[in-house]
């Protein structure tokens, strides 16, 4: 065999070299990225090496430490005179100090808290009772004697004290020891639901610090800052139930704009958010929420003047045509709760079927024919037998903005089955003296109601509807009277169906609050929009514990 010469070798490969450039140049590049590679795995660390470093570094940022400090915020108290005080802080407080006859709960029925029996006298409006063997946080045993100061105290605060409405109904206290007589001035007023202010020690009260009051509940106040900028509750050694665990340090906060801010650091623990974005807001920060049904009531009232709306099934045609599920969502909110009564959802245990008039414009416009009023002219309005258009004014504060977007929904939902409505909105003193002189036929509005629902003055004659029907107001009378749970039940059950028929209101919706917390907690039991921290001795948190705090939080420890 012939061999090629090696000078012809070489100029081979010069030229084949020339020839592909390209291809070589790819090539070199693909074997420096393939021995760039084998040497990062031989001398730097692997990707899974890497994330548990990383992963080490995180579990040191996410360590919790059990605290068993509540942390609650407040604003200026002006006073913890918790009989007189209208500072909303000491109210919520005077209920962590202080026990009280009788107490409501969270479908507002009627529970023993200080009495352990008793007996109630309905024609006679007495209301006998036995006290259980409590005592004060001072040691103080409790008796008949400190229910008939707290009741003179009350009365004598006046319309100041927030709790004048109930003690105001009583004429007088006596007894001796643990045995209370507690007689009205009007067997009406007779209710238990009057019974629910707080107890005072009559020996500490006037005397003592008053910034320090003593009262017979779970918690006592063991110190005030000087500057007022915060108050300590410990556990009362002598409570009479179960003892509370932890405590509590309320923070005055000057801006209470951003409490929900402090919820994220652990500054603060909990709060009771009345804001309409309050559960968008938790949720945004990562932090619990509890939905709190407030006392708060949207509705749709009817002028009994109106000969139109007098009709019962016109009233309860035009609530058939209204989309409550919408306004609710458009307008106030979709964490408000719907009730089947202008009284709170579930009230005393009641079932709530959310709405009686479930929306149905055809069924409103069938019960509106049925009623004598069609659209004879073809013109889009509802005409009466002597061809008279239906026209209405829907009054409405136009100051609430989420009010008055609801009223122009409503107004729109009326025209589609033939009812023309003018909004008549309205600023607050025009408002609320068109309301007062009746000037209106439907009125859009709200009620701020007490947790004790005495709503006599609504269905009383002379009520600003001009609605009355005798039955209604005996059921509502005898709610105010000193009765069992179930009698009570019972007689509002029958209410609840008059007025569902009858319905002068159609309650739009219940708002709610929530009760925002941090995110690692723990309790049980129902807050209620009165007493939004009865729970607070079972709440139990974790704080978060970083690598800046945890030397000297190990530290205290």
């Amino acid at each position: 065999m012939i061999e090629p010469s090696k000078d012809n070798i070489f100029y081979r490969i010069v030229d084949y070299v020339r020839d592909h450039m390209v291809l070589v140049i790819a090539a070199v590049i693909i074997i420096m990225v393939v021995l760039g590679s084998l040497i990062n795995h031989f001398y730097t660390p692997s990707d899974d090496s890497t994330s548990a470093s990383a992963g080490k570094q995180a579990e040191v940022k996410s360590t919790y430490e059990k605290t068993s400090t509540v942390y609650l915020p407040m604003s200026r108290i002006r006073s913890m005179r918790v009989l007189s005080s209208k500072d909303t802080d000491t109210y919520y407080i005077a209920q962590l100090i202080c026990s009280s006859l009788f107490r409501l709960d969270s479908g507002l029925n009627i529970e023993k808290d200080l009495v352990q029996t008793y007996s109630v006298h309905p024609t006679e409006g007495k209301v006998t009772m036995t006290l259980r063997s409590a005592k004060f946080s001072n040691g103080d045993a409790l008796n008949e004697t400190d229910v008939e100061y707290t009741v003179s105290q009350i009365k004598k605060a006046g319309s100041s004290s927030p709790y004048y409405a109930y003690a105001s109904k009583i004429d007088s206290v006596s007894g001796s020891g643990r045995n209370v007589t507690i007689t009205f001035k009007k067997a009406s007023d007779a209710a238990l639901d009057n019974l629910i202010f707080p107890i005072v020690d009559s020996s500490d009260y006037g005397s003592g610090d008053s910034w320090k009051p003593v009262g017979s509940g779970q918690y006592k106040v063991s110190s005030v800052d000087s500057a007022r900028m915060s108050i300590v509750l410990k556990p009362n050694s002598y409570y009479y139930g179960d003892k509370a665990t932890n405590s509590i340090h309320f923070r005055r906060l000057p801006n209470q704009d951003n409490v929900s801010g402090l919820v994220t650091t652990d500054a603060i623990t909990g709060f009771l958010d009345t804001s309409q974005g309050a559960f968008e807001d938790a949720k945004d920060k990562s932090l619990k929420s509890r939905k709190v049904t407030s006392s708060e009531a949207e509705y749709l009232a009817f002028s009994f003047k109106n000969d139109f709306l007098k009709k019962r099934s016109v009233r309860q045609a035009i609530c058939y045509a209204i989309d409550c599920r919408q306004l609710i969502d458009n307008d106030f909110g979709s964490t408000c709760v719907q009730s089947d009564s202008i009284y709170f959802p579930g009230f005393l245990g009641t079932s709530n079927k959310k709405d009686n008039y479930v929306y149905n414009q055809s069924k409103a416009i069938l019960m509106l024919r049925r009623a004598g009023y069609s659209d004879t002219d073809q013109d889009g309005l509802l005409e009466d037998k002597k061809g008279n258009h239906v026209d209405l004014t829907l009054l409405v504060n136009k100051d609430d903005s989420r009010r008055a977007e609801a009223a122009q929904s409503v107004a729109s939902e009326l025209k589609n089955i033939g009812i023309n409505v003018t909004v008549k909105a309205e600023t607050q003193d025009s408002y609320d003296a068109d309301r007062e002189s009746g000037s209106f036929d439907l009125l859009m509005g709200g009620y701020l109601f007490d947790k004790t629902y005495n709503l006599k003055k609504m269905f009383d004659k002379g009520n600003e509807l001009s609605y009355y029907n005798k039955a209604v107001a005996s059921e509502v009378e005898q709610l105010e009277q000193s009765r069992s749970a179930a009698s009570q039940k019972t007689v509002y059950q029958k209410l609840k169906s008059d007025l569902s028929q009858d319905v002068p209101y159609y309650c739009i919706c219940y708002k709610t609050y929530s009760l925002t917390t941090v995110k690692k907690l723990q309790s049980s039991g129902s807050p209620v929009f009165f007493d939004p921290y009865r729970t607070v001795s079972t709440w139990n948190w974790e704080k978060t514990i970083t690598p800046d705090t945890a030397s000297d939080t190990y530290k205290k420890s």
